[in-house]
């Protein structure tokens, strides 16, 4: 058996870019929940900012179809207001696009 969601993390590490909503359907949903902890850790990384990293998190969550409360569970520090919206923010944004 495929190790889906280690293998949609390290893609995501290794993204410069997020992949488009197109590109990322052709994943099972373990690849694309693995695809954006990855991406946004390596966006952590380079940019420092938890805020945009939640925002970019719930946007590629909606986009990608993934499980808005699961998603958001990994991201919102603690529940924290602050995470919690920031999160929403993004998929609520990515939404209305």
């Amino acid at each position: 058996m495929s190790n889906f969601f280690g293998m949609g993390l390290i893609a995501g590490i290794n993204s410069q870019e997020p992949y488009s909503s197109q590109h990322i359907t052709r994943y099972c949903e373990d690849f694309r929940r693995g695809y954006v902890i990855g991406y946004t850790h390596s966006l952590m990384q380079l940019s420092g900012d938890s805020e945009l990293v939640t925002r970019v998190a719930g946007s590629l969550t909606q986009k990608y179809g993934l499980n808005k409360e699961m998603m958001m569970e990994i991201y919102t520090e603690f529940q924290q207001d602050s995470s919690t919206n920031s999160f929403i923010s993004g998929y609520t944004a990515a939404a209305q696009t």
